[in-house]
């Protein structure tokens, strides 16, 4: 058995083992367990079924009877969710993907847990602590009420879409400074009461992104997730470290990353 994800599919690895795909098309999030992304991993690297049932019976030996039954419903699942090399062709998601009622995350009970359905969206995050509003220059207040709006429609365009955006953008501007970053992100909290709220994130860090890169800079735009409870987050980041996230909104892994050129490269 030779598998391969899609090509809109990103698979980060989480703590404890465990691996999170991202379906860039749906913009919908999927929690593989220790025990899924132990076998996805092997499958990936070219090890046959009967290998990778081999590798979870001896890792854990409670489920050596049915080893075999889990890497078969395991491939399965995440070729129904079009998650597998041979959905790419499809334009559409494959039948029963992303509606209720249908599709392998409607027929899983407790005890098949191979496969674990997130049902987090990228627009879904924690609630953020923002800092209280504060006055924005009058001859800075029209961009960023420009990039605010820019980023909702973007916002809803989905990760493949944004990501593709947030590359052309960044071309020739230079990378931020963090004071710059966070500036561009208290100006854009202060002009957007929408922005400001708890569950913006996306278009938060957006927006954040865009009045930078009116500015002739370009901060590293993040989106992540943390598990146990899953969550999604977007955020802008200087370096690796995040602007404006109280210390309880870090620990997120990054699942996209849209860094600043490197210089040489803005001139391409």
């Amino acid at each position: 058995m030779s598998i391969a994800l899609a090509a809109y599919v990103t698979a980060v690895d989480t703590d404890g083992g465990a691996m999170v795909l991202l379906d860039e098309r749906t913009s919908k999030y999927r929690q593989l367990n220790p025990t899924g992304a132990l076998v996805l991993r092997l499958l990936l690297r070219g090890a046959g079924a009967e290998d990778a049932a081999a590798a979870l019976a001896e890792r854990y030996p409670q489920a050596g009877a049915r080893a075999g039954e889990d890497v078969a419903r395991l491939v399965e699942a995440l070729r129904r969710a079009g998650l597998l090399r041979d959905w790419a062709a499809r334009r559409d998601p494959p039948p029963g993907h992303g509606r209720p009622g249908e599709g392998p995350e409607a027929r899983s009970t407790p005890e098949k847990d191979t496969l674990a359905t997130a049902p987090g969206a990228i627009t879904m995050t924690d609630p953020i602590g923002v800092p209280q509003p504060a006055v924005v220059p009058p001859s800075r207040r029209l961009l960023a009420l420009l990039a605010v709006a820019a980023a909702r429609p973007l916002a809803g365009a989905g990760p493949r879409r944004i990501r593709a955006v947030l590359h052309l953008l960044r071309r020739g501007a230079v990378p931020a400074t963090r004071q710059q970053a966070a500036a561009a992100r208290q100006a854009v909290i202060t002009v957007s009461p929408r922005c400001a709220a708890d569950r913006s994130c996306l278009q938060r860090s957006l927006a954040t992104a865009l009045l930078c890169r009116a500015w002739g800079t370009w901060p590293t735009w993040c989106t992540g997730v943390r598990t146990d409870p899953f969550r999604a987050h977007a955020w802008v980041a200087v370096g690796s470290e995040p602007v404006g996230e109280p210390a309880h909104e870090r620990g997120y892994t990054p699942v996209i990353t849209v860094p600043p050129l490197p210089l040489t490269g803005n001139r391409s």
